[in-house]
């Protein structure tokens, strides 16, 4: 081992305590590309029409704070889409795109859309992100690292207790009626 990790070889992660069991783990490991450009040239592909990725293992997010990041680059004519839920179909949080390209959250019952829309989010990959704190009950939104100052986003917003335990959908929303056409990588 030479400390860099190549095309090939595997990472192994031994844990210093028991793992309970029926607990979800979050595990990130982050690394350097050695100089190398990053390129974004793949990424799952949706066509706007039947498209979705569904994770059937329920997540409990209820009372917890937590980030859903992601790149995109949107394809064809904008329409109203969803590219990530989480929860069931009453108590649910989405993240998607207005027909104009402006961010739109759902977050229980209420919808916040941005003030501004995305820029160049047809041209180019972006970042886009959204944070919740359940601690002070707000939901912020950034795209490529930028929050409201500079890109006219949602800073701060006042949001109800989000509980919920459900599945996630990436590529549309629970009706599979609002999809995306575009490109999700590293979500």
């Amino acid at each position: 081992a030479d400390g860099v990790l190549s095309l090939g070889e595997d990472i192994i992660v031994r844990f210093n305590e028991e793992i309970q069991p029926n607990y979800t783990y979050s595990i990130s490991v982050q690394g350097e590309i050695n100089g190398d450009t990053l390129l974004h040239n793949y990424g799952l592909y949706f066509d706007g029409n039947d498209d979705v990725v569904e994770v059937n293992q329920p997540m409990n997010l209820s009372g917890k704070s937590f980030t859903v990041e992601f790149w995109t680059q949107r394809v064809g004519n904008p329409q109203e889409a969803t590219l990530f839920s989480h929860g069931t179909a009453d108590n649910r949080f989405e993240i998607g795109l207005t027909a104009d390209d402006e961010m739109k959250l759902v977050f229980g019952k209420d919808t916040i859309v941005s003030a501004k829309s995305i820029p160049n989010i047809e041209e180019s990959w972006t970042h886009l992100s959204v944070v919740y704190d359940a601690e002070v009950q707000t939901v912020s939104a950034y795209v490529n690292g930028n929050s409201e100052g500079k890109t006219g986003l949602i800073s701060g917003v006042s949001v109800p207790v989000y509980s919920s335990t459900g599945n996630i959908v990436i590529g549309s929303d629970f009706t599979k009626t609002k999809n995306y056409n575009g490109r999700i990588n590293e979500v």
